[in-house]
């Protein structure tokens, strides 16, 4: 089954406001054109750790590795939640995936005309009295 539907996540670092040398580390989530939407990753290290063209730390010391399999752990997620939303043909925005991967927000439902026509129907029917067509002006077709 192939998809029309664009998705990328970049990771890249930002200098610490408050503390010049350490650096954060940040998903960058792009899908299908919409703004890109950016994720803090827990952690801060040194530039010198980083590699710029990859976009990936260098794997130098043990502690690096285990960030490195933190940042495919948290890649794979994100990648995972995309399917999900893809399969239950929800809105596929970054904002979307990221609010997914946060916790934040309802779940994706999917509501047919009918069962939408049924709750509408559900909520007036105790407003709408038998002369209401009458009042209105509606004719019914026979």
């Amino acid at each position: 089954m192939r998809s029309n539907n664009t998705f990328g996540v970049r990771f890249a670092i930002h200098q610490n406001k408050n503390r010049r040398k350490d650096y954060s580390v940040f998903a960058r989530i792009s899908c299908n054109n919409s703004a890109e939407r950016e994720l803090t990753i827990k952690g801060s290290f040194r530039i010198e750790n980083w590699d710029d063209g990859k976009g990936w730390p260098i794997l130098s010391t043990k502690e690096l590795k285990e960030f490195a399999t933190h940042l495919e752990k948290v890649k794979s997620k994100l990648t995972a939640i995309f399917q999900d939303l893809e399969l239950k043909e929800g809105v596929l925005t970054a904002e979307n995936i990221k609010n997914c991967y946060l916790g934040i927000g309802p779940d994706i439902q999917k509501v047919t005309m009918l069962q939408l026509c049924k709750i509408t129907y559900d909520k007036f029917k105790t407003e709408i009295k038998k002369g209401s067509i009458k009042n209105y002006g509606l004719q019914t077709a026979m």
